[in-house]
């Protein structure tokens, strides 16, 4: 690489982080504004653990989004006019996908734990299990939305392919909760942290397939459904015997389900979210 070459890099790529630090920054302000509470509040006079893990999942998800939209902006050898140019038209889809990621908030709450009264829980009980998996569903929502916008397409098929991501995600909550032998709304209502940390991080994993099996370029339709029908039922497959065999193998002395329920060990939700992410590793690199 010439200097000339470098200096083009070092400059673009400056200019692109610096870019997203800005959009972090604005969309914290713009979660600010549209939470029903005083996050600033809540985040330092308050010491609030479980907002603390909402918006720092909100914050990683956002910049997930950022990523997906502006990757190999930094690489291009054009001049800085149509840098520029590239930049507004993905930036574009970068605010819209923000803009999506806290409607998918709204939406997920009312899916994932609509039974229990959210704004209570997180801001009144501090309640660090809910915080956890909002945060991790904040996450892989980012991963959704990642997926959907990055590489050739259209906003049409960004749609479809986040609608199916969304779907996808409801699938799986519903398979989780039945695989799992304690109730899972009840443990989180009752703050049970082992149970909202094995959860969340499983979320994550999840996030992370469906963005695998979204974040090539579209081809046709019926290519890029395939490649995503193909790594979705795989990946709930995976995730729901993968949680069983743990449950059963992973403590010889105990069982999952006991220690997260009965005992509320963070340890037994470490072990089921660090398989769940490796899993997750393994797919993405391996298949």
């Amino acid at each position: 690489m010439d200097i000339q070459t470098y200096l083009h890099w070092l400059t673009t790529g400056t200019l692109a982080v610096t870019i997203g630090c800005i959009v972090l920054l604005m969309s914290l302000v713009l979660k600010g504004k549209l939470c029903s509470y005083n996050l600033n509040e809540q985040l330092t006079e308050k010491d609030n653990p479980a907002i603390g893990l909402t918006t720092a999942g909100y914050l990683v998800g956002c910049a997930i989004i950022f990523i997906a939209g502006s990757v190999g902006l930094s690489d291009q050898d054009s001049g800085w006019e149509s840098i520029a140019i590239q930049w507004l038209y993905d930036l574009a889809y970068v605010l819209v996908g923000i803009m999506v990621l806290n409607l998918s908030r709204w939406l997920l709450d009312r899916v994932l734990i609509g039974q229990l009264d959210i704004k209570k829980a997180l801001v009144e009980d501090q309640n660090v299990a809910l915080g956890a998996v909002e945060g991790a569903s904040l996450i892989a929502s980012g991963c959704i939305i990642a997926g959907a916008i990055h590489g050739e397409g259209s906003w049409i098929t960004a749609l479809v392919f986040y609608a199916l991501g969304q779907i996808a995600m409801m699938i799986f909550i519903v398979l989780y909760r039945w695989i799992t032998k304690y109730d899972l709304l009840q443990e989180l209502k009752d703050a049970n942290a082992a149970a909202g940390t094995a959860f969340a991080m499983t979320i994550v994993a999840l996030g992370i397939i469906i963005l695998k099996a979204t974040v090539d370029d579209f081809e046709s339709w019926e290519t890029n459904l395939q490649t995503y029908g193909w790594y979705i039922i795989f990946g709930l497959i995976m995730f729901t015997i993968l949680r069983i065999v743990v449950d059963h193998l992973a403590l010889p002395k105990s069982t999952l389900h006991h220690e997260i329920e009965t005992d509320r060990s963070l340890n037994a939700a470490w072990i089921e979210g660090s398989m769940a992410l490796s899993a997750s590793g393994f797919i993405w690199f391996m298949l």
